[in-house]
């Protein structure tokens, strides 16, 4: 074992390998060098190397500096992804986990777009409601049911915050989505909110899918 003079001076010029090398970088809360520093001296390697970065991501999880350490790890697998031998399949997935979820780290993201697209459905849905373009899917009596009106024997009270995060979040039931469907014979105004509603089941599958993936990652590696 050798010690290193680890300071921006010692770095080498140019490409370098850092195959087969084992270091520990004595990181602290008043180190000179930045985390940034540190990664562009890792992305400047000939190859990439994930055992580099694991290094230095536990050298700053040592000193309870989680933040940089988890910065480190997303710089790991956006390298893997840039440099890494990934085929496109798998790149295409990468990058997905990367806007979504930041690999795990950054769930919130997800919630906040399932909380910004429900909130945003449910208010289209109770303009729809009052447009007469929410209909029960079973037609009593003489004809569709509106939802803005009476609500029908054997359904649901129309609740449009229900109706909207139901559509979201998949598995959830909150007996609104079965029972009531926008009216696609309805102008314009219609067909669009069907479309709406369609992509809103699918944007929340994306979006479980992201979160269910990004947990998955984080318990591998822990």
């Amino acid at each position: 074992m050798s010690r290193l003079d680890d300071t921006l001076q010692s770095w080498p010029k140019g490409k370098y390998v850092l195959a087969g090398l084992s270091y520990r970088p004595a990181v602290n809360g008043n180190d000179e060098i930045s985390v940034d520093q540190r990664l562009r001296w890792l992305r400047n390697t000939e190859d990439y190397n994930a055992t580099a970065y694991q290094q230095l991501a536990k050298a700053y999880h040592l000193v309870g500096e989680e933040k940089a350490a988890e910065a480190i790890s997303i710089a790991s697998l956006r390298d893997l992804r840039k440099r890494g031998d990934l085929r496109r399949r798998s790149r295409g997935w990468n990058r997905f986990l990367d806007w979504t979820v930041g690999y795990g780290y950054r769930l919130h993201r997800a919630f906040l777009a399932l909380l910004v697209l429900g909130l945003l459905g449910a208010l289209l849905y109770y303009l729809g409601e009052h447009a007469h373009l929410i209909f029960a899917t079973q037609g009593k009596g003489n004809g569709p049911v509106p939802a803005n009106g009476a609500c029908p024997e054997g359904y649901p009270c129309f609740n449009p915050v229900a109706y909207s995060f139901q559509l979201l979040i998949p598995g959830l039931d909150l007996h609104e989505a079965t029972y009531w469907w926008p009216d696609s014979s309805k102008g314009l105004r219609g067909p669009l909110l069907v479309l709406y509603t369609w992509l809103m089941i699918i944007l929340g599958w994306v979006l479980a899918t992201a979160v269910v993936a990004g947990i998955t990652q984080l318990f591998r590696r822990r």
